[in-house]
């Protein structure tokens, strides 16, 4: 109250919010939520809490009524394109930055050679910057559908491996349809997305092609995502007039997550993701089987004071990537299979409601049936987040 006598809205936010965290079902305290984001002009926020107010078990009548009414209001006004943006800068340092392997002594074309010093494990700083701009428009006609498109540019500098410098852009639209399979919510994505990519000042890659999603939420706790793309894959060697090399090809991805909120404040998901790539020299077609874990806990569960703005994520992942055809490098009988293990940690601090400051560490470790692919890199990150 004393916030909105102020006319500090967020504020007002901000203590209905830490209200919910101490007890997530007080239905009143959803609709004052809804109220104070319709005059935040934040409509689809507000929609949330008046939809879980009309759902409640535990509201009022005159409660239900009451987000009824609002929730009517908030689709009228809600704006029909809306766009949700983030900027990332970071600056990052590893102990391996060009993936050199553990031991210099190697085999070319199955003799026996030692890494010139050049190419040996090299640690290195660089600062990288990403920015991701998403459009959602909801149809006037379909209340359950909405188009969607997003664009994705990254870009970092090296201290010294300048030749690990990279310049992505990648942009996707599509389109969602909501609703209910045997009052189950569902929603199906299909999308058509574009990547290009150069990583030298002679090597560009590129692809294009297109998927869909479909994510079921099975409760209010548990909801799973399945995703299928088939992706047109295109190398251009620039140092050679730009002729197409012979590792174009096609890939198909089969991908399935898998979400668990275990409380408000403990997230648990799950990944599985299957990419069968084949080329048009058919001897560096593989097949990749990645399985990865994270553990998202918000540190405002706790209820102490200097640890609410505070997150910490865990991740794990390991990954097997199997070359489907010999590798000429060694005997001509072997084939190449890498087993790459990750883990890391990340601590995020929320500055303010848009701008959210990180601290990552990663280790990654390589192993291979071929001691050339054999390697480690530890890094660690420092990186800030702007939203709006």
């Amino acid at each position: 109250e004393q916030a909105l006598i102020a006319g500090d809205f967020e504020g007002a936010v901000s203590a209905l919010e830490r209200m919910l965290l101490v007890d997530p079902k007080l239905p009143k305290i959803r609709l004052e939520l809804g109220k104070l984001y319709i005059r935040l002009g934040s409509y689809a926020v507000a929609r949330i809490f008046l939809e879980e107010v009309i759902m409640s078990g535990e509201a009022s009548n005159k409660d239900q009524e009451e987000a009824k009414l609002l929730l009517d209001e908030t689709k009228n006004a809600q704006n029909i394109i809306q766009f949700n943006n983030s900027f990332v800068w970071g600056l990052r340092v590893q102990s391996n930055a060009n993936s050199a392997p553990k031991d210099s002594r190697i085999i070319i074309f199955g003799i026996p050679a030692t890494l010139d010093d050049d190419f040996t494990s090299k640690g290195d700083y660089d600062a990288y910057f990403t920015m991701v701009s998403n459009v959602n428009i909801e149809d006037s006609v379909w209340e359950n559908v909405n188009y969607t498109g997003s664009l994705v540019l990254y870009g970092n500098e090296h201290l010294d491996q300048t030749s690990l410098n990279a310049k992505l852009g990648s942009a996707s639209a599509g389109f969602n349809i909501e609703d209910d399979i045997f009052s189950i919510p569902f929603t199906f994505s299909p999308y058509i997305d574009a990547t290009y990519l150069r990583l030298s000042a002679d090597e560009l890659f590129y692809n294009y092609g297109g998927g869909s999603n479909l994510q079921i939420n099975i409760n209010e706790t548990i909801s799973v995502l399945g995703k299928l793309e088939r992706t047109l894959i295109r190398f251009n060697d620039l140092s050679k007039t730009g002729s197409e090399t012979a590792l174009n090809g096609d890939a198909i991805e089969i991908g399935f997550d898998i979400f668990y909120q275990a409380s408000p404040f403990d997230i648990l998901s799950c990944s599985l993701l299957f990419i069968d790539e084949d080329t048009k020299n058919r001897k560096d077609s593989s097949k990749i089987n990645q399985i990865s874990i994270s553990y998202d806990k918000d540190l405002a569960g706790f209820d102490v004071e200097f640890l609410k703005d505070i997150s910490v994520k865990i991740d794990f992942g390991a990954s097997e990537r199997d070359y489907q055809a010999t590798d000429f490098l060694t005997d001509a009988s072997q084939k190449r299979t890498d087993f790459k293990i990750t883990s890391g940690m990340s601590v995020k601090y929320k500055f303010l409601e848009n701008l959210h400051f990180s601290m990552l560490f990663q280790m990654v470790e390589n192993r291979s049936n071929i001691n050339n692919f054999d390697y480690k890199n530890n890094s660690a990150t420092l990186q800030t987040e702007f939203t709006f």
